[in-house]
Formats: C-alpha cells, sequence, structure tokens
C-alpha cells in the first residue's frame, strides 16, 4: 500500500514555484537552441547544459513531491522516485507501537534497529490516512501497541 508523504506548506511552495521556474527556463532554452520565436542562439553548448541541467533539477523537485510511503510485507518504504530512503531499516516484524498525537496530528512509530536499540520515527502522512495506515501496518504485524494521546 502507498501513503502520500505530507509535504510541508512552505516546502511544497518553493519546489511548486522551483517547477514553474525551470519548464519556462527550459522552453526559453529550448527556444533559442532552435531559433524559435526570433531568439537566436549565442552560446550553444551552455544553452544545451542549461537545458539538461535544468531537466534535472525539475526531476528531482518533481519526485520531492511525490514522495509516498510504502508497506510491503516485509519493510516499511520511503520512496523517493525508485529508491528507498529508509534503506530497509524499518521491518514491520521489529516496530513495536504507533502513538499518535491527536492535537498535533502526528504519528510516531517506535521499532527495534539494526543496533538492537528501539528507534522513534515520526511518520508525516495526511490526518485523514493515518487510521488506514495503522489498519495496514497491524494487519502485517498483530503484535503492534496503537495508543492515542
Amino acid at each position: 500500500m502507498k501513503f502520500a508523504y505530507k509535504v510541508p506548506p512552505f516546502i511544497k511552495t518553493v519546489l511548486i514555484i522551483l517547477c514553474v521556474a525551470e519548464v519556462g527556463t527550459i522552453i526559453y532554452f529550448l527556444a533559442k537552441i532552435f531559433n524559435l520565436l526570433g531568439l537566436m542562439s549565442n552560446f550553444l553548448p551552455g544553452e544545451i547544459t542549461v537545458v539538461v541541467v535544468c531537466a534535472i533539477a525539475l526531476a528531482f523537485c518533481i519526485s520531492m513531491l511525490c514522495l509516498n510511503y510504502r508497506i510491503t510485507a516485509t519493510h516499511l518504504h520511503l520512496q523517493f522516485a525508485f529508491w528507498d530512503l529508509l534503506a530497509k531499516r524499518i521491518a514491520i516484524s521489529k516496530i513495536l507501537n504507533i502513538v499518535l498525537h491527536k492535537e498535533e496530528q502526528h504519528l510516531y512509530l517506535s521499532y527495534i534497529g539494526n543496533n538492537q536499540d528501539p528507534t522513534i520515527v515520526m511518520i508525516n502522512i495526511a490526518p485523514k490516512r493515518m487510521e488506514s495506515f495503522v489498519k495496514a501496518l497491524k494487519a502485517m504485524n498483530e503484535d503492534i501497541l496503537y495508543t492515542e494521546e
């Protein structure tokens, strides 16, 4: 199951502004490269470099906007494009408990890490999806304790 990562509003706004600026830059420099709209190319290698760098930055920004948690049969993953940012550190069988802070609308998860010490992480998802997230984890591991504070 997938659960969208809740990007803070300020960061989301900045990422959207960057995406718009990068798309505009790509369109402008492609017009210069192909001599469209009366724009003449001044330094072709530099303009191609700008288009490539902006395309990479655009892919990065879009990936940041599309972060999500993914629950598999064995692990909890935080997906960034094709990579698992948690690197399979959170095994579902090692999750001890989940705590929901109702006032703050935050979900905290504690698990046993590789060093055998309990670790606490905040799961940043939309409040309306928290209940289904907890149910999905408890379906995989019934020993998980769930509390609300």
